[in-house]
């Protein structure tokens, strides 16, 4: 894990994006992540409960993490300061 990248534990669900959304800070920057229902749970139905994506996104934290990880490295942050995984 990279020190100078900082994911924060407020995980939300994003209704009007139907993705989990987290925080990381990187450099002292705020980046916003956005995880999209594929990502998490290609598996469930699209129709599952908000507690049910957030459920699968912790168990899958640490990996979805690593690829946030890279992404910020690789300077992948659009111009409004958003990561998207789908």
């Amino acid at each position: 894990m990279n020190q100078a990248i900082q994911f924060s534990d407020n995980e939300r669900w994003d209704t009007e994006r139907r993705c989990v959304v987290i925080s990381a800070i990187a450099n002292g920057f705020q980046i916003q992540c956005a995880i999209g229902v594929a990502m998490i749970a290609p598996d469930i139905s699209d129709s599952a409960s908000p507690e049910e994506f957030l459920a699968r996104f912790r168990q899958k934290r640490w990996d979805i993490e690593d690829e946030l990880e890279q992404r910020i490295l690789q300077d992948d942050v659009d111009p409004q300061g958003w990561i998207y995984l789908s």
